[in-house]
This record gives C-alpha cells, structure tokens and sequence, in this order.
C-alpha cells in the first residue's frame, strides 16, 4: 500500500468483484452467441483477458499467458477502470439485447470500481479545504 493510497482489502476487493464480472461477461457471451456471434466472441475473448488480469492463478494454468498476466498485473487502478469501460461499450453499440446489457453493467462497474480506487487517494490535504 502506498501512502495515502487504497488499502490492500479494497483492492482484493475489487479484484474478486473483476473476476466474477469476468466470468459473468463470458457466461453472457455464450448465452449471446446465437443472436449476435460477433460480438459474443468479443465478450468471451475479453473476458478471458480481464480474468486473466485479475485472476493471476488462472495464468498458471497456461504457459503462453504468464507473461501477459505479469505484464497487465502492473496497471495501475486508473488504467484498470479505463480498460474495463471502454471495453463495455463496443457490445452495447453492436448487440443491444438484455443479456448484453447487464454484462455491460456489471462490467462498467468494475470499471467505475477501480476508477474510485484510483481517486481515494487524491485527496487534498484537510490544511487546504476551506468552506
């Protein structure tokens, strides 16, 4: 934990909540894969990336992706939270439908889980605030 920074229950915190919206966007994908298989793939591929970036046991398991793992666990929460909301959008323009859109959700809020991980530690100094 670095000074002033999110402390490390938060940021496991966020970690298992972007590895079950992993799983849950992949989950989704399948299920989309006969109204809109372009987009499904897209959603199951990227989720396999992010729980790969989140879940770094899983890198474990194949040899080409340790790397990688090791490479994207340095991002920082700021590039996390940018990460995962631009990557919920391309769905939502290409395939609406239900299912795609609560696995935007659940995926933008990761997103908007690490962006308030990355601002908790912004916080000007209580000398300076005035009313």
């Amino acid at each position: 934990k670095s000074s002033g920074g999110p402390s490390c229950g938060s940021l496991l915190l966020a970690r298992i909540w972007g590895s079950g919206a992993s799983i849950f966007v992949m989950v989704a994908g399948f299920l989309n894969i006969i109204s809109c298989l372009q987009w499904a793939i897209y959603m199951m591929c990227f989720g396999f990336i992010t729980l790969i970036l989140e879940a770094s046991f899983v890198a474990g398991v194949f040899d080409c992706s340790e790397s990688f793992s090791e490479l994207l666990g340095r991002c920082r929460p700021w590039q996390k939270a940018a990460l995962y909301c631009l990557a919920s959008i391309p769905p939502l323009l290409g395939c609406f439908g239900f299912i795609t859109l609560i696995a935007c959700i659940v995926w933008f809020a990761t997103g908007v889980a690490y962006g308030m991980l990355f601002l908790y530690g912004r916080k000007p100094p209580a000398h300076n605030v005035t009313f």
